[in-house]
C-alpha cells in the first residue's frame, strides 16, 4: 500500500469515526481532514474526495437531510484553503486556517439551515437568531478543528521527518496510478 493509499484510507477513517461516536456538539475531525487533505493529496481532486466521502458516509448513516448542499459545500471551500494556503504547513498557518474553517462551516451550514431548515424567519432577524442559536455548535467546531489539525498535521510532520518522507510524499507518481 503506497503512502498515498494509506492517507486516504486513513483519513476516511478518522473523519468517519470522529463523527460516529458520541462526541460534542460539532467536535468532530472533518474540517481537519478537509484541510489536511487539501495541504497534502494529490492529485487535488482526492483532497475533495476524501473529506466529502467522509461526510456523505455518515449522513446515510446518520440521515440525509436538506442542508447537505451548504454543509458540503463548506467541507469543499476548507479543502481549497488547504490546497491554497497549506502548502508547507506552519504551526501558526495551521492554526490560522483551523480558525478560518471553523468560521466558514460555521456561516455557510447556519445560513443554509436559515434558508431551507424553515426554524427561522426569512429576515435579518432571522438570520441573526439562527447565528445566535448555533454558537454552542461553534464552540465545539473551533475546538475540534483546532484539537485534530494539531494531532493530524503534528503527528504526520513527526512520522514523516522519522521517516524521511519527501515532501511530496503523497503525490501520485507512477506507482501509485
Amino acid at each position: 500500500m503506497t503512502n498515498r493509499t494509506f492517507t486516504v484510507f486513513t483519513l476516511i477513517i478518522v473523519a468517519v469515526f470522529s463523527r460516529l461516536i458520541p462526541h460534542p456538539w460539532n467536535l468532530t475531525a472533518v474540517g481537519s481532514v478537509a484541510l489536511f487533505a487539501g495541504a497534502y493529496l494529490k492529485p487535488r481532486r482526492l483532497a475533495f474526495a476524501v473529506p466529502l466521502f467522509a461526510f456523505l458516509i455518515t449522513d446515510l448513516i446518520l440521515g440525509v437531510h436538506n442542508t447537505m448542499l451548504f454543509t458540503y459545500t463548506a467541507v469543499a471551500i476548507c479543502s481549497f484553503l488547504g490546497i491554497r494556503y497549506l502548502q508547507k504547513p506552519q504551526p501558526a498557518s495551521v492554526i490560522g486556517m483551523s480558525l478560518a474553517s471553523s468560521l466558514i462551516f460555521f456561516v455557510i451550514s447556519n445560513f443554509g439551515v436559515w434558508i431551507v431548515g424553515g426554524l427561522y424567519p426569512l429576515t435579518t432577524q432571522g438570520l441573526l437568531n439562527c447565528f445566535l442559536m448555533a454558537l454552542p455548535f461553534f464552540q465545539g467546531q473551533i475546538l475540534g478543528d483546532l484539537l485534530h489539525s494539531t494531532l493530524l498535521f503534528g503527528v504526520y510532520s513527526v512520522i514523516a521527518k522519522k521517516f524521511q518522507f519527501p515532501s511530496d510524499s503523497l503525490s501520485t507518481t507512477s506507482s501509485d496510478c
